[in-house]
């Protein structure tokens, strides 16, 4: 997952960089500079959740979590309805929606690194059945 991130956030770098033709859809070039822009976000969100927890904000901080599980309940029935083997393991589906948290963060830590670029298995011997 981390190497398919860093080859995103690459992308997007360089789209905004070197095609100029994004900016020809208003939605294109929001969607690209939002992903960019989402670690940015992500903190804002988390510091102001903290704030409001320790100010005495708490009502406006559990409304806020109560809005982000009634937007988020259609998706996971949704989800749960298609796979109902999964139902079991729901806290993998919300940690999995959750964990671009973590991500963002070490991806664009080590988007310098370049040593992910390349593996190590080939996919020959990835797909050997012992």
């Amino acid at each position: 997952m981390f190497r398919w991130e860093r080859s995103t956030i690459q992308s997007h770098i360089r789209t905004v960089v070197e095609v100029p033709q994004i900016y020809d859809s208003v939605y294109v070039a929001r969607k690209t500079w939002g992903r960019l822009f989402r670690p940015v976000l992500t903190t804002i969100h988390i510091l102001a959740w903290i704030f409001a927890l320790s100010s005495g904000g708490r009502v406006f901080a559990l409304l806020l979590a109560a809005w982000y599980v009634f937007e988020s309940h259609p998706g996971y029935e949704a989800f749960f309805a298609q796979h109902p083997y999964m139902a079991r393991y729901w806290w993998a589906a919300v940690g999995q929606d959750f964990f671009y948290i973590i991500q963002d963060y070490v991806c664009w830590a080590t988007l310098g690194d370049t040593s992910w670029e390349t593996r190590t298995v080939t996919a020959e011997d990835q797909n050997k059945q012992d």
